[in-house]
């Protein structure tokens, strides 16, 4: 049986010699104790030379084999792997070989053999060692398993990491967006926030660059605020309108204004009249002024109240802008009084594109729909409407003048209503499939929801539904008389990605009086004292900070007064 020495009485009986297996190994002979059995053997006459037949004992006198049956003969209940399960228990202590001579285990024997027991070499091992220390030593082949010298495994290691730097840096010179057809070699594929714009522009050598932009809500001039305008020479001074928020413009780069009634003849009056569908506006030129030396130079003019004074009014406004102010834009119009295919009009075909610190912007202008209709057949050729062929035929014009980003700014929605409706979504969702980076909205003439919104490829749009009025004189309600300041940062990646990286909303309350105080104050500026002077007496710090909490939620710090929008929460699908 494997591993299991045979019985005493079998020691002197003649038999086969076998390998021992894995799990019997038997400890080696000395050479001088091989010798003596074999002659131990040859004085009974079990080994005779092969020549000495006269030694031979005949087959009949040989002694019967008692080796022991191969173990399968036994069945398992009778095998025994010990001494001390063979039948009668342990050796006679006179029979048992001393510690020092047993048989070890696998797990015991010590991984090389002391010299007492390292068996000699013979006179072939001897040859073979000879040859082989005679053999070249280039020539001898290395061992299975050798381990190559600590300097060649370090200068191996070197090379292999010089040609990985090499290899990613060439990649990463190499992998660069092919041009397209038709345009400036460094305007490549745009991307925005996470995803792929469609059609957008990248400028692949360009540096990292950020813009700040803002827009303030509606400006409304009703009576109360042009009277409150008039001088004694009969000229209008207007500072009072923004000098509360110019802190607010002076660090944006971008600074957006809607303005929504017309800037007219003066001989047709400055006093509110009512039209066949609603009030009709004229307001003094010197709003103009104002408005540009408070650095304000992106002007929104596609509003519901853009022919209260037909084409004439419209068109005397942008002769007014184009000649003393021909570097601000005018979006969402074109002038009645220039030829349409006149092309010296920086907003013509309502897509406007500028540069700002380095990045180009485009802008689009939209209104829902006008209160006075002059003529069906050319209304729609001075003014931009909403329209979803009209927005999709925009945006890619935008994007072949080279718009990196898009801010999209609609007049839509139902008045004095907090909740975006059905047009509002609709649009929305169209200007966030086509890969506009912010919407801001107008004309509901009230605070409505700041949302983050997200399309199938995964491009995001800040849209702020409605930023309500920034100055009205209106007693609608109290709510009405709460607007805010949108503010946006958008980023140019040295990767040649693009992102919204911040969005927020600061509240501001109008002061309904007349004289220098009718204006707009920040909400944190907004005091007891103010709210007294007002028509409105209600609309106190507490209720307008209230207001701004019940509509934006956790999205309103009231210790700070101001709205932020979570760039990396949870985004709407549309």
């Amino acid at each position: 049986m494997p591993g299991i020495e045979p019985y005493e009485p079998y020691r002197d009986q003649p038999r086969k010699r076998r390998r021992p297996n894995d799990e019997e190994q038997r400890p080696s002979r000395t050479s001088q104790q091989r010798v003596q059995s074999r002659r131990r053997s040859v004085d009974r006459g079990d080994l005779v030379d092969e020549d000495d037949t006269s030694r031979r004992r005949p087959p009949s006198s040989r002694p019967t084999s008692t080796r022991r049956p191969q173990e399968d003969q036994y069945p398992a209940s009778q095998r025994h792997t010990s001494y001390q399960q063979r039948p009668g228990g342990e050796r006679p202590a006179s029979q048992q070989r001393p510690p020092s001579q047993r048989p070890a285990t696998r797990q015991q024997r010590p991984a090389s053999r002391p010299p007492s027991r390292q068996r000699p070499a013979t006179s072939q091992s001897r040859v073979s060692q000879l040859r082989q220390s005679q053999r070249p030593v280039s020539s001898r082949p290395p061992r299975r398993g050798a381990r190559l010298p600590l300097p060649a495994l370090a200068a191996a290691a070197a090379l292999l990491l010089v040609i990985v730097v090499v290899a990613v840096g060439f990649a990463a010179i190499t992998h660069k967006p092919a041009a397209s057809d038709g345009a400036d070699s460094s305007q490549q594929a745009a991307v925005s926030g996470n995803s792929q714009q469609q059609g957008a522009v990248q400028n692949a050598s360009a540096e990292p660059a950020t813009v700040e932009v803002m827009m303030i809500g509606d400006v409304l001039m009703h009576d109360e605020i042009i009277d409150s305008g008039a001088q004694s020479d009969g000229s209008y001074d207007f500072d009072f309108v923004y000098k509360n928020i110019k802190s607010y413009i002076d660090d944006a780069d971008v600074r957006i204004l809607n303005q929504e009634t017309v800037m007219g003849d003066p001989s047709n009056g400055h006093h509110l009249t009512m039209g066949a569908v609603g009030p009709i506006m004229n307001t003094p030129t010197a709003l103009a002024d104002t408005e540009a030396d408070y650095g304000f130079n992106v002007i929104l003019k596609a509003t519901n109240h853009t022919y209260d004074l037909g084409y004439n009014g419209l068109g005397h406004e942008l002769d007014n802008w184009k000649s003393n102010y021909p570097k601000i834009p005018v979006l969402g119009v074109n002038n009645p009084n220039v030829s349409k295919n006149d092309d010296s009009q920086d907003y013509v075909n309502n897509v406007y594109v500028g540069e700002f610190n380095g990045m180009k912007i485009g802008f689009l202008n939209y209104t829902w729909d006008t209160n006075e209709h002059i003529n069906s057949d050319t209304d729609s050729t001075y003014i931009s409407y909403l329209g979803k062929d009209k927005i999709r035929e925009d945006v890619q014009k935008a994007r072949e003048a080279g718009a990196e980003m898009l801010i999209a700014c609609p007049h839509w929605g139902i008045e004095y209503d907090t909740t975006p409706s059905e047009e509002e979504m609709t649009y929305s969702k169209l200007f966030c499939e086509l890969g506009v980076d912010v919407i801001f909205g107008a004309h509901p003439h009230i605070l409505q929801p700041i949302e983050l919104l997200e399309n199938e490829e995964g491009h995001k749009t800040v849209c702020f539904f409605s930023m309500g009025n920034f100055v009205a004189a209106s007693l609608m309600s109290e709510e009405s008389l709460i607007g805010g300041i949108a503010r946006v940062t958008l980023q140019r990646n040295s990767d040649g990605t693009y992102a919204v990286s911040a969005a927020s909303l600061v509240p501001t309350v109008i002061c309904h009086t007349y004289g220098p105080n009718m204006s707009a104050f920040p909400l944190t500026s907004w005091t007891t004292t103010l709210s007294s002077q007002s028509e409105r007496p209600n609309l106190t710090p507490d209720f307008a900070y209230s207001f701004c909490a019940d509509l934006y939620g956790k999205q309103f710090d009231q210790s700070k007064g101001v709205c932020v929008l979570d760039l990396e929460g949870k985004a709407r699908l549309v």
